[in-house]
């Protein structure tokens, strides 16, 4: 293992490979009537965009994760780079939807990799120091992706739809230089493994019959999906409802770029005083709370763009306790197997949000109703599983 960088450069490291994922999936959603339009289809066909991206995610990041224990993060990291690249060609060049949604395919198909910054914050921290550095991961990487609406919103208004996909290209481009040549390599020759078919298997096994490794992991995706029916309902919503402008609505998404990353700020504040699970469960109570306050204007036939973003922002005040929380605790157990626990962990949180993503697509977005409701069954099924954990965690 090279030597470990500071706080603040591993950080960045990690964070940049958090972001260019979340962005890959927001950045151009202010385009999606747009595209809409340009290929004369529904709306429901273009918001399969996003969950196509995130089923690529899903199922190739449980080939990186064992990759990386046998040939060491950074080439698994680079290899996906240059998939993601090739997925965003695709996505510019597009002649129709299908080659479309075929390129945003392959984009989460790449771009899976960047999953493994679970499995080198692991290489490199443990305990309640990880959990800390999860916090501060957190804070970081929910700064940067409410921008990506803003970015695609501008780029949609001056040069099309198109654009946006542009920008992932020179993102992953940069991302393929940068890595290569600057990443240092978390895990050492003497702690990699070789590689056995059996063994991967058996150590994924580990991983999914592990109770509690498996309910944290399905809170990440509750919340990663929540946000993402929030995104993909919302565009449609604020744009075709209330009539804002593509680059109004990207604007409307940095409302929310103060309410996750305090949260997140809270919760690494309150762990020296209240458990890890207990704060988890403080969390969702919270996102529930949000959640109906949201179903009860619905139900008063209230709609603006106050009584949406209010709840909303409590929502996301909410999560950003819980990504880093069920992080933590999912990867308790699991150091020494921490590549095959990454990309099994990213695997569950990206399958449950890609499934409750594509509900989300199938929505009426003609008020705020059917939200609320997607908001209070995602926060409900987070109560839910949370009551199945088996014990609670040291942490």
């Amino acid at each position: 293992m090279e030597k470990r960088p500071s706080t603040w450069q591993f950080v960045l490291y990690v964070t940049s490979m958090a972001v260019i994922a979340q962005f890959a999936s927001d950045n151009f959603l202010p385009s999606l009537p747009a595209i809409a339009e340009y290929f004369k289809i529904s709306k429901n066909l273009t918001q399969y965009s996003v969950s196509l991206y995130l089923f690529g995610m899903g199922v190739f990041q449980f080939f990186y994760g064992p990759l990386s224990d046998v040939y060491g993060r950074k080439k698994v990291l680079v290899s996906g780079y240059v998939v993601f690249t090739f997925g965003s060609i695709l996505c510019v060049c597009a002649p129709s939807i299908t080659w479309l949604l075929i390129g945003r395919v392959i984009q989460g198909a790449g771009i899976a990799c960047t999953g493994l910054f679970r499995s080198v914050m692991r290489d490199f921290y443990s305990g309640s120091e990880l959990a800390k550095l999860g916090s501060i991961v957190t804070i970081a990487a929910t700064m940067t992706p409410p921008l990506a609406p803003i970015t695609g919103g501008y780029l949609e208004h001056f040069f099309g739809w198109r654009a946006s996909f542009v920008l992932l290209f020179l993102m992953g481009a940069t991302s393929i230089i940068l890595f290569s040549r600057y990443f240092p390599e978390s895990l050492p020759k003497e702690n990699r493994r070789s590689f056995s078919m059996t063994g991967i298997l058996k150590n994924y096994w580990e991983c999914f019959s592990h109770r509690n490794f498996v309910i944290f992991s399905a809170c990440s995706g509750l919340c990663l999906g929540l946000l993402f029916g929030y995104m993909t309902i919302g565009t449609f919503l604020y744009q075709h409802v209330l009539g804002l402008s593509p680059v109004a609505y990207g604007w409307l998404a940095i409302f929310g770029i103060f309410f996750m990353p305090f949260g997140a700020y809270v919760n690494r504040r309150w762990m020296e005083r209240v458990s890890v699970y207990h704060l988890t469960v403080f969390a969702a109570v919270l996102i529930l709370i949000g959640s109906l306050i949201m179903l009860g204007f619905a139900l008063c036939h209230i709609m603006n763009i106050a009584v949406i973003l209010g709840p909303t922002f409590i929502v996301y005040f909410g999560i950003g306790f819980i990504f880093p929380n069920a992080f933590t605790q999912a990867f308790e157990d699991f150091g020494h197997i921490a590549g095959v626990a990454g990309a099994a962990y990213g695997a569950i949180q990206v399958f449950t949000s890609s499934i409750i993503t594509t509900i989300a697509a199938t929505l009426p977005t003609g008020s705020q109703l059917p939200l609320g409701l997607y908001f209070i069954a995602c926060s409900g099924g987070l109560l839910l599983i949370l009551t199945r954990v088996k014990k609670l965690p040291a942490t």
